[in-house]
């Protein structure tokens, strides 16, 4: 259809390519992404429109191709969180939790403030990363300092962090006190810590939990 549009003569505008680079990153077809990104560049419209631009990151980030997408977030005149917590998301669904962290601590300096995402994106990759004492860090920056009310997801985050860090009394304690009810996901890695740890009580109650979900 864009093929056909531009050959009818039509230009297309900033809502055509947020949809084109949606659907580059949904199939992870980077190359025919590049070339949307030259025909943006062509119009002018990666200086003017952070939607496209922000789209532009994530398309490259969803594509694995990270160096593009720091690279197009690097030339940006203006940016918004939407931005930077679009990348750290490609960051850490790669797998590159200090790449993830970093660029959350250098979110602060710009004085661009995260939101809930952001601190999901960090908390996951610093989970996965055992990277416990950053996801302490950044779990006590997104309730005192930014005031972000927990969702079930950062809870989960939390919950995994703190089963892989060994910690299975804090884990219990926080899935027992936490506002929200877990779900299966959110006890898992908690039963999981229980079998490395030999916990069989433990595991237990959590599995019981698990199956009355």
């Amino acid at each position: 259809c864009y093929k056909r549009l531009q050959h009818d003569g039509l230009s297309p505008d900033a809502v055509t390519f947020t949809f084109l680079l949606k659907a580059c990153g949904s199939i992870g077809a980077a190359d025919k992404g590049e070339e949307i990104h030259v025909d943006i560049v062509k119009e002018g419209l990666l200086k003017t429109d952070i939607l496209v631009a922000n789209a532009l990151i994530d398309m490259y980030a969803k594509c694995g191709a990270l160096d593009k997408a720091q690279e197009v977030f690097d030339g940006l005149l203006v940016w918004d969180v939407v931005s930077s917590t679009t990348l750290i998301s490609g960051y850490s669904q790669h797998g590159h939790a200090k790449e993830a962290f970093e660029f959350l601590i250098q979110m602060q300096k710009d004085f661009i403030v995260p939101n809930a995402v952001t601190f999901i994106s960090v908390l996951s990759a610093c989970s996965h990363a055992g990277f416990i004492s950053e996801g302490f860090w950044c779990s006590h920056l997104m309730c005192r300092k930014h005031h972000i009310t927990l969702t079930l997801e950062h809870y989960d985050c939390i919950i995994d962090l703190l089963s892989r860090a060994g910690m299975l009394n804090e884990a219990e304690i926080l899935i027992r006190k936490m506002p929200l009810q877990p779900t299966a996901i959110s006890l898992m890695p908690l039963l999981s810590a229980c079998r490395y740890q030999s916990d069989i009580n433990r595991a237990n109650r959590i599995a019981w939990s698990i199956f009355s979900k």
